[in-house]
């Protein structure tokens, strides 16, 4: 969008910037880090209260990770080497314990400001500067902005006829609050993508009775979740660097890589020997997963 007015509800005490950073999850963190070294003045401005993107707002019951500890961190040694999660998939408490160690060792939040949502930005063509108004009518100015705002912060709410003549508690996952407690009542569920999955095993056995509304089928497989002893977080550790260097080389920047196996071409006998193979690998857990053009990955977890 490009304008040479400054919104109407703007105010006329505007800060400026080099770089305008939106959004304070992981690419976020990266880009303030990254420009502020590089010697710019930056300022990261972040919705909710604090760092950790989806993190900071999934608060939801059985809301965790579902990639493995190694690779769902900075790759930077001088942050995993003093950081150790007490769970293979760390929990959504936990991530937010991990972004707050990450902002006191690379001090963030001095450059940064929270429960500031962006809700406008115009560029004046003849300063070609932009300029960002939050919801509380603060403006910033910048020559850059980098928007890191992800793909799963804002809620997707169907438009079910009648649903604000709904009687009962309406929640969304992304937006869960502290104070709901599903013990002993009627709950129902729409979705089984991996949200749903979550809360479904953590409503289940305390509930009165619960409903799943699905509209396609999903698959899950076992998370293998392991707590994490000192003995094998040492473990981990020597094997980071290597982590963080497949992670730089890899398609999906995990530290795994794809079966360059045809999965269409490949026979069943052949499909079914590598599953059964990943399946029963508990301790040393690998994935296998169907990629569109028909291949397989799979790798070392």
């Amino acid at each position: 969008m490009t304008s040479t007015h400054l919104p109407e509800h703007a105010t006329t005490e505007t800060q400026d910037y080099d770089v305008i950073v939106v959004g304070g999850g992981f690419g976020g963190i990266y880009q303030l880090r990254h420009l502020r070294d590089k010697g710019f003045s930056v300022i990261l401005l972040e919705a909710s209260g604090g760092f950790g993107g989806a993190w900071s707002l999934n608060r939801y019951p059985g809301a965790r990770v579902d990639s493995h500890a190694p690779v769902y961190q900075f790759t930077d040694e001088y942050l995993w080497k003093d950081w150790n999660f007490s769970q293979m998939f760390p929990d959504h408490e936990e991530m937010r314990s991990y972004f707050n160690y990450v902002d006191s060792k690379l001090d963030l939040s001095k450059d940064s400001r929270f429960n500031t949502k962006v809700v406008s930005a115009t560029f004046d063509e003849d300063e070609r500067m932009w300029t960002l108004v939050s919801q509380n009518d603060e403006s910033f100015r910048a020559r850059f902005v980098v928007f890191a705002t992800g793909s799963t912060t804002e809620p997707y709410i169907p438009n079910i006829p009648e649903m604000d003549a709904y009687r009962g508690e309406l929640v969304h996952t992304a937006r869960w609050r502290d104070d709901i407690d599903m013990t002993g009542k009627r709950v129902a569920i729409i979705g089984t993508g991996a949200s749903a999955v979550q809360v479904v095993q953590e409503a289940g056995p305390v509930v009165e009775k619960l409903t799943v509304f699905q509209r396609t089928p999903n698959l899950s497989l076992p998370m293998h979740q392991e707590y994490l002893t000192e003995e094998r977080q040492a473990v981990l550790k020597e094997t980071m660097p290597d982590v963080a260097v497949k992670c730089r080389e890899t398609f999906a920047a995990i530290d795994y890589e794809f079966d360059p196996r045809n999965g269409v071409d490949t026979s069943e006998e052949e499909r079914l020997a590598l599953f059964e193979r990943l399946w029963n690998q508990r301790k040393v857990s690998r994935r296998v997963r169907q990629i569109p053009s028909g291949g397989l990955y799979e790798g070392l977890l």
